[in-house]
């Protein structure tokens, strides 16, 4: 089974070879620096949206009491998620508005 592994390991790692082949130091440094963006972003987005559940549930526990009841606990879900598809659906259709023109 480990030789298993390690063959599939070489394979990954010809098949990165054969990716940076031909690329130049500073085409793979602006990649690195592209995906460690890409990673930084997401990061800051987890944090926001941990930051907004907390809000979401206290403006939630305002308007309709504590969510102590697993009937309350869904209903907060079933908003945040319709909240969530509603935003995305917005900037979904401003990007593509954006790239139309």
């Amino acid at each position: 089974m480990q030789e298993i592994n390690e063959h599939s390991r070489h394979i990954r790692g010809d098949e990165l070879l054969k990716q940076i082949e031909g690329t130049t130091v500073v085409e793979l440094g602006n990649k690195f620096s592209n995906h460690v963006f890409t990673l930084l972003v997401a990061s800051l987005g987890l944090i926001t949206a941990l930051a907004w559940d907390e809000t979401l549930r206290e403006v939630f526990h305002f308007i309709f009491g504590p969510t102590e009841e697993l009937s309350q606990k869904l209903l907060y879900s079933i908003v945040v998620t319709a909240l969530a598809v509603v935003i995305t659906t917005f900037f979904v259709r401003r990007e593509k508005r954006r790239r139309a023109k």
